[in-house]
């Protein structure tokens, strides 16, 4: 949002992050993939793949070939068909799973690699949840977030208004001070009574006058530390409830007269509350970081084959 710090429409408290199983796959498509790592033809791709039951069609379009598991150019297809990925992602999530297979027959959670590609997907998801569920976010790591995040949880007493200014030059007259300050003065009374402020604004922006132009705006609340002019906070600041600030004040700007709308109160959010919140966050980040590592380290441990002609035939595949 295109506004100044500190002002703006007050945003919900945090946004939670979880990242599920499901999704896990999709993450790990952004690793890179290196092309021209392997052989030059589907030939030599197939002959680099073995026999038996892992090698089944590995002939015909293949783009990469994962330990002896083929892709196909019709499973890349397949994949940006069904998604919003693009040629070279689907590719790499391909691999990706791929790999995720070799592993999980490694570790024994699908024993028979023969069987069919549903049955490899559901030993992915076994492997996926035993990641998963290694992670563990301590109470001192909680502790320490919240600390670090308190910005979050502690919303300070903030405050909105509609201010009248009568908009002064930087070296303004004797005489354009004295008329702008009691331009300013004379409307401390419409701004307390006026029935419609925002009929008020719009009637009163824009004005212009030999000395001074007058400016009038509704602005959203703020707390102490925004970045508007020190003696208008101060003066917002120094009323006990909604209501026209007493006696004109004078900014760099000229002078304004100045009505709080709304006071809202500080908001402080526990951390017995907050840390629901975090743990959530946190155990996302760590599964999604603790599954990247892992694709990364089965791809330096096992053989992903792919051509060097891939990457043009992948940016010619029809989206």
């Amino acid at each position: 949002m295109c506004m100044n710090p500190g002002i703006g429409e007050r945003e919900p408290r945090w946004h939670t992050r979880t990242v599920g199983l499901a999704a896990m796959i999709g993450l790990l498509g952004s690793i890179p993939m290196q092309m021209g790592c392997g052989h030059r033809s589907d030939d030599r791709i197939a002959s680099s793949a073995g026999s038996g039951p892992r090698a089944a069609a590995v002939r015909g379009a293949v783009v990469s070939v994962v330990n002896g598991l083929p892709i196909t150019i019709s499973d890349v297809q397949t994949l940006v068909s069904a998604s919003a990925l693009s040629p070279r992602d689907a590719l790499r999530r391909l691999q990706a799973e791929r790999l995720l297979m070799v592993e999980a027959e490694r570790r024994g959670l699908d024993q028979r690699m023969d069987v069919s590609l549903v049955a490899r997907q559901s030993s992915v998801q076994a492997l996926l949840r035993t990641e998963a569920e290694e992670v563990r976010i301590s109470e001192s790591e909680l502790q320490t977030a919240y600390a670090d995040g308190i910005a979050r949880f502690d919303r300070p007493e903030a405050r909105a208004s509609v201010h009248v200014l009568a908009k002064l030059p930087a070296k303004a007259s004797p005489e354009a001070e004295a008329a702008a300050k009691a331009f300013a003065e004379s409307m401390l009374a419409p701004l307390a009574e006026a029935p419609d402020l925002d009929h008020l604004v719009l009637s009163q922006n824009g004005q212009k006058t030999d000395l001074f132009d007058v400016v009038a705006e509704r602005l959203p609340a703020v707390n102490r530390s925004a970045s508007f002019a020190p003696q208008f906070l101060e003066a917002i600041f120094a009323v006990s409830e909604p209501g026209v600030v007493k006696g004109p004040v004078r900014t760099q700007f000229g002078w304004h007269a100045i009505a709080v709308t709304e006071i809202v109160p500080r908001e402080v959010t526990s951390f017995a509350t907050a840390s629901v919140t975090l743990r959530h966050e946190m155990t996302a980040a760590r599964r999604e970081q603790r599954i990247k590592e892992l694709i990364a380290g089965l791809r330096l441990q096992n053989r992903v084959v792919v051509p060097d002609n891939v990457g043009e035939t992948l940016d010619l595949m029809p989206l």
